[in-house]
């Protein structure tokens, strides 16, 4: 188990913000991203690559990663004590964005390292305690959006995404090459296989 973090932004916490309005090209390709996610774009990417878990989408000079994570990507098997397929990553990211090392939970030794585990999540991000996050939702999709320092001098940007109707996994989107507001437009074309 991790040591309860200790780090200034393990402190931070999201602040909650609208959903982006999703600008409606005319025509749009759909591409499957994440946990029962679906990804609506203007037009097709120029470049796809796909490696295990990694999907990099290459845009008009930008890049789109998206990284699915489950409970054996994390190493959250039953050799270390895990349910693997009770583990709630919605619940997951909202320990991680929306709530303090202070907060964690009492109940059991899988809860707390679950917890902790969360909060490390939040430890490995390049994040400032200037840095905001903010909590996008649109049910049953959970966004958790903030931008890391840079140290390329290019704008980053970095999303966390869960989906109640798929509660094993998470995805993570990663974008260089774009504005915070194309960043966002990318991000409110997410729905779910079901919405479609």
């Amino acid at each position: 188990m991790p040591d309860l973090c200790k780090l200034p932004q393990c402190s931070l916490t999201a602040v909650s913000g609208d959903w982006p309005q999703h600008s409606h090209a005319a025509r749009t390709i759909e591409l499957e991203v994440g946990p029962e996610l679906v990804l609506s774009l203007p037009k097709p990417p120029q470049r796809v690559v796909h490696r295990n878990a990694i999907l990099t989408f290459d845009l008009d000079g930008s890049r789109l990663i998206f990284h699915t994570y489950d409970a054996e990507a994390y190493g959250f098997t039953s050799d270390y004590g895990f349910d693997p397929f009770a583990i709630n990553f919605v619940d997951f990211l909202r320990n991680a964005f929306e709530k303090t090392p202070e907060e964690e939970p009492k109940e059991t030794a899988i809860e707390k390292s679950l917890f902790r585990y969360s909060q490390l999540l939040k430890a490995m991000q390049d994040m400032s305690e200037d840095t905001t996050i903010t909590h996008l939702s649109k049910a049953p999709i959970n966004v958790y959006y903030f931008q890391p320092e840079s140290r390329s001098g290019q704008e980053l940007h970095i999303a966390f995404v869960s989906n109640d109707a798929a509660p094993n996994a998470f995805l993570e989107i990663r974008g260089s090459g774009l504005s915070k507001a194309e960043f966002q437009q990318h991000v409110s074309g997410l729905s779910t296989r079901e919405a479609r």
